[in-house]
């Protein structure tokens, strides 16, 4: 078998096929390898196609691949306004048979002189000296094997996993995905037209909650206004960065809520998406203005809110501490330990021999149970990590820890208490600089900027018991209550340390309430003795204040691959007609709204939001389902870069997809019919990442440039609720959408802007 060729395209898509067309057929010797037995196999889109696209290539489709013509759209406000766009007696596009036009696209290449491979994998880039040489492979019935080609091109689609290996950032965060959900029904009497419909309701995707609305961060509580791009916050996906952040001015309604047990309101508007538990339905998604308190004495009979708990990640598990990755300076580091270190006329030395330090700290119940201590009454001070009590018993304790970890006793002070006379405390001091800087790093520095590092929710529960044994017996008071039950009590002047020992506890079943003390400016979190409602690793709480009232300023928005959590967890839809009166029918949500799970969270499931538009579509009520399937699409923003030594990225793993609807099929042709020609000319320059820039300045010059003004209408768009598109939708005629389809804005944003000022703000990015 022949394992030599001048390209290796991986991915016989469209991208992959139009590329080893257009270079065959200017003298290429060019393989296509595609991991799937059957080209178009299995099919994962909703088969539509422009024909302009497919006029500009002189391509000419044959019958057999297209179920319809498409004449036009029509898009659908919330409230059941449309807008039809058409030209009349013009085919403006086709709904394929993507399993025909697919095998067609690769024939076409196959004709010019392309070779195919199906059931063949690419596994690895094969280099020489740091160049790229070829790929491995493992092909059905055949051993892993190596194919030679001096260019490489990914057309591999969404998985981009040897374009992930040339080291392009292809990897797809969950903002920039679709999770998507379709059926092929019939019957369907449709207009041939494709018709989109827009709203929250149907596709959630955006957030708006007011400024004075608290996020959980890691290590911090803060105002949602505060939260910037790169933090990680807490979602109903575990720990994720945000990615963006926006604020537009709202006058309208919002609802308060305010859960038990956390005791902080936020502030939603009242479309706002909140993820909640009751006992008829389960989990699902309801707007704010929906959610119903539960009346005393009834059981269970409203919504519950739902607090997600810090998810162990295999990441996040650790066995050590290495106090080198946080000491950045002032030691020598040899044979495992870190010395202090001295200087003396440049001369770097080793000193207080006695004091070194492993640099490898085993995570034992007994270092834990130490932590414990230094959070509730340690600080650092003149390079010693010190820790204070009163209790003889404790800091006897402390000073064994020590003293059998760190391998050096501590010096013991005794000092009069002033505040209570008659009665003394100790600190117990291990001078040494190098813990101290640890100690600042893991814990924080000052009282008010106390902590616990974040890998503490992923310890297993004997070592978060060691550590909250620590804690408690540092500081923490305990009493009877009225009815008899004992309650203890936890207080500190860090909002950032409460919410953390919350978090900490609920990891092992135990629910805390928390409530601030404002003449002390201390935060206060109790235990009385019971577990909260727990289920399927959620914490549910009670709604304990639920109010509705008139807000007007600025809200927020942070956007994050997960619903991000203000003390409970928050978070388009399209027909495609088709021949012998079927469609296939569609949803889109944000990848950002379903967790990890194979079938995403209940009520931010796709499928079950496409299910409740059927349910209530007066055709598609009563039609029958011929086919289903579910997956993501790429609607986020190109690669910064599509070309490097001896490689190509095309197509999806580029991500050059319309961000709108991410349709990718016209695209990936274009830029695959472009990539060759780039390819073409630069053989007899080795292809270099310089010889193969062209492409990537061509595309961005004028495709590109389309992209991002969609891109853009997509941001847009996420920032509007559906009083405001059904304004829009009022305010535009078909002429406006024809120019907002071609990128056109001003006029429209005008109009708009015009009934509607506040817009304005949102709108401007349009226009600017």
């Amino acid at each position: 078998m022949k394992s030599d060729y001048d390209v290796v395209v991986i991915g016989g898509g469209p991208a992959g096929s139009s590329f080893a067309r257009v270079a065959a057929e200017n003298g290429m010797d060019v393989l296509v390898i595609d991991k799937r037995k059957e080209i178009g196999v299995p099919v994962r889109c909703g088969e539509g196609l422009g024909a302009r696209e497919v006029v500009a290539q002189g391509l000419e489709i044959p019958r057999r691949a297209i179920s319809t013509d498409i004449y036009g759209a029509k898009v659908v406000a919330p409230n059941g306004k449309e807008i039809v766009w058409k030209e009349e007696g013009v085919t403006t596009g086709w709904v394929l048979e993507r399993k025909i036009f697919d095998k067609w696209l690769c024939e076409l290449a196959i004709d010019k002189g392309a070779e195919v491979r199906t059931y063949t994998r690419a596994l690895d880039l094969v280099k020489e000296n740091g160049k790229i040489v070829g790929v491995k492979v493992a092909q059905w019935g055949k051993d892993e094997h190596e194919i030679r080609a001096p260019l490489i091109v990914s057309a591999e689609g969404m998985e981009a996993h040897i374009a992930r290996k040339a080291g392009f950032d292809a990897v797809h965060r969950l903002y920039d995905v679709d999770t998507c959900y379709q059926y092929e029904m019939k019957p369907y009497e449709h207009e041939n037209l494709i018709e989109l419909y827009f709203g929250n309701k149907i596709a959630p995707r955006g957030y708006c909650l007011t400024p004075d609305t608290e996020i959980i961060a890691k290590n911090t509580v803060k105002p949602i206004n505060n939260v910037n791009v790169g933090e990680e916050v807490l979602t109903l996906n575990g720990w994720t960065p945000v990615t963006a952040t926006s604020e537009r001015d709202y006058d309208g309604k919002i609802v308060r809520i305010t859960p038990f047990m956390l005791n902080q309101s936020a502030g939603l508007t009242v479309d706002h998406l909140v993820f909640v538990w009751n006992k008829k339905i389960g989990f699902h998604w309801k707007k704010a203005g929906e959610l119903k308190k539960s009346k005393r004495g009834s059981h269970r009979n409203g919504d519950y809110l739902v607090f997600p708990l810090p998810k162990r990640s295999k990441n996040e598990e650790i066995e050590y501490i290495k106090v080198s990755d946080y000491v950045k300076e002032g030691y020598i580091e040899e044979n495992g330990y870190l010395y202090p270190k001295g200087e003396n006329q440049g001369a770097e030395f080793k000193y207080k021999l006695n004091h070194k330090i492993k640099n490898q700290l085993e995570l034992t119940p007994e270092l834990l149970e130490f932590f414990g201590y230094f959070v509730s009454e340690g600080n650092v001070s003149s390079g010693a990590v010190i820790i204070s009590n009163a209790d003889s018993k404790i800091v006897n304790r402390v000073k064994e820890i020590g003293t059998n970890i760190f391998g050096f006793e501590p010096h013991i002070f005794e000092q009069k208490d002033k505040g209570h006379p008659g009665k003394k405390y100790y600190q117990v001091q291990f001078a040494s600089p190098i813990l101290g800087a640890m100690f600042k790093a893991l814990f924080g520095e000052g009282c008010e900027n106390k902590k616990l590092p974040h890998f503490v929710h992923a310890l297993d529960k004997k070592l978060k018991l060691a550590l909250l044994k620590g804690l408690l017996k540092g500081e923490s008071s305990k009493w009877k209550s009225s009815e008899g039950k004992d309650i203890v009590s936890y207080v500190s002047i860090s909002k950032s340390l409460i919410y953390d020992i919350w978090m900490l506890l609920a990891g092992i079943g135990i629910v805390g309430a928390i409530r601030k003390n404002k003449k002390k400016g201390a935060y206060e979190i109790r235990l009385r003795g019971k577990h909260f409602f727990l289920k399927d690793n959620y914490i549910i709480l009670g709604i304990r204040n639920l109010k509705v009232e008139h807000y007007k300023g600025k809200v927020y928005d942070i956007e994050s691959s997960g619903s991000f959590c203000p003390f409970f967890a928050v978070h388009n839809c399209w027909i495609f007609p088709k021949s012998d009166r079927r469609a296939n029918v569609g949803i889109g949500i944000g990848g950002n709204l379903t967790n990890g799970d194979k079938n995403g969270l209940p009520g931010a499931d796709p499928k079950r939001l496409l299910d409740e538009f059927i349910a209530n579509h007066p055709q598609l009520k009563d039609a029958s389902t011929l086919d289903d399937f579910g997956g993501v699409i790429s609607v986020g923003a190109p690669l910064d870069e599509f070309v490097k030594d001896n490689f190509m990225v095309i197509g999806t793993a580029a991500k050059q997809v319309d961000p709108i609807h991410g349709g990718g099929i016209a695209l990936a042709m274009e830029c695959g019919v472009l990539a060759a020609d780039v390819a073409v000319k630069a053989k007899s320059k080795g292809y270099t990442k310089q010889s193969l820039m062209e492409y990537e300045k061509r595309w961005k010059e004028t495709t590109g440039k389309k992209v991002a003004k969609r891109l853009l209408l997509r941001k847009v768009l996420e920032k509007l609720n559906d009083d405001d598109l059904n304004h829009i939708f009022n305010s535009i005629t078909q002429k406006d959408l024809n120019d907002v389809m071609a990128g056109n804005f001003a006029g429209p944003v005008t109009k708009v802007v015009a009934g509607r000022p506040q817009l304005l703000k949102v709108l401007s990015a349009l226009i600017s």
